[in-house]
Order: C-alpha cells, then sequence, then structure tokens
C-alpha cells in the first residue's frame, strides 16, 4: 500500500516534471536564432523554383533559362501535369496517354494487372502495341484543365465573422459552395486547393 502512494504521489509527479523540463531545455536551446520576420528581406524564388501555372516568373525564366513562356506552351504543360492514383505527380508523355510517374507511385497496383507465373515488380512489363496494354482497375489521375484564383472571394466572406470559428466556418460553407458550382457549371471535379 505504501510503495502506491509513494508511486503516485512522489514519483510520478516527478516524472512528468522531468518529462517537461526537458522538453523545455531542448526548446531553450535550438541552434537557430529566432527571426524577427519584419526584418527577412524574401522573393517568390526564395521559396524554391516551383510555381503555379497561373504565375509563371517569366524574367526570371528570360534570365535564367532564355526564354519566356508563352501561353500555348503554358497550357501544353499544365495539360500534361496530373495527379496519379491521388496523391502521386505524374505527366502525359505521349499524345496517346503514356503517362509516366515514380516508381513506388504504381507499384502497389501491379498485382491488379500480373498475370500468373509473372512478376511485374521484379521483372518488369513492356507492351509492344496498344492493344498489349493492361489498364488497372480503379486506378485514375487528375488533370489540371483550369484555374480560378478565388481568394479574394474567399476573404471577403470571411470578413463577416467576428470569431475565429465564424470565420472559418465562413470559409468552408464558401469554399463547398465555389465547388459546388464550379462542378455544375463545368462538369468537371472542382477542388479548391491552399497554397
Amino acid at each position: 500500500m505504501r510503495s502506491r502512494f509513494i508511486v503516485k504521489t512522489i514519483l510520478l509527479p516527478l516524472i512528468v516534471c522531468a518529462v517537461l523540463y526537458s522538453e523545455t531545455t531542448y526548446a531553450q536551446h535550438s541552434i537557430y536564432e529566432p527571426l524577427n520576420l519584419k526584418e527577412v528581406n524574401s522573393a517568390n524564388v526564395d521559396f524554391g523554383t516551383m510555381w503555379t501555372f497561373d504565375d509563371i516568373p517569366g524574367e526570371y525564366f528570360q534570365k535564367t533559362y532564355g526564354f519566356v513562356p508563352e501561353e500555348k506552351w503554358l497550357k501544353n504543360a499544365r495539360l500534361s501535369a496530373l495527379q496519379f492514383g491521388g496523391g502521386c505527380s505524374a505527366a502525359f508523355v505521349s499524345q496517346d496517354g503514356l503517362i509516366m510517374t515514380n516508381h513506388h507511385c504504381g507499384r502497389g497496383d501491379l498485382y491488379k494487372i500480373q498475370q500468373e507465373g509473372e512478376n511485374l515488380l521484379r521483372d518488369g512489363f513492356y507492351a509492344s502495341s496498344l492493344e498489349e496494354e493492361r489498364k488497372i482497375p480503379d486506378l485514375y489521375v487528375d488533370q489540371l484543365i483550369s484555374i480560378k484564383d478565388v481568394t479574394n472571394e474567399i476573404i471577403s466572406k470571411m470578413e463577416n465573422g467576428n470569431t475565429t470559428k465564424e470565420k472559418i466556418d465562413l470559409r468552408d460553407s464558401i469554399m463547398a459552395a465555389l465547388t459546388a458550382d464550379c462542378q455544375e457549371e463545368t462538369g468537371l471535379k472542382c477542388r479548391i486547393v491552399t497554397l
């Protein structure tokens, strides 16, 4: 009985204090100095060299690569970019719909098209004609057909909220309404993403 008392009243609080102290100590001894964000100067290029198709930095492309992408080039690039199976990036690499993606994105579906005696993961597969290609059941890709910036529309609706919860609820409802309207108007799967 006395040992339970010691564990509950002395040992347990000591363990909790030790864990909390070690976490606080670790956080206070970071190798990074705190930043004063008001003094940080940055440009879009500082965040890497990936941009949305509706915000291509033409001057950067001209300076770095010696060309400015025209509308036709941007449209072709956008229409070739895919989301594979709900998460991986991919791209059309032929007019016939041949898709290239990373190995790990497709290997989990190989068993769906593997025939008896085959080991597609080990040996691979080559179709010498379109007729020999194998369609993976239930696999889909999303293609970016168009882009529309709805940021200001969402923010203006959120400003009607008085509390953070109200603003979040307004944001969620306007995003749902915009998505539904887009799908009804276009017949496409529409999605609002935050960047």
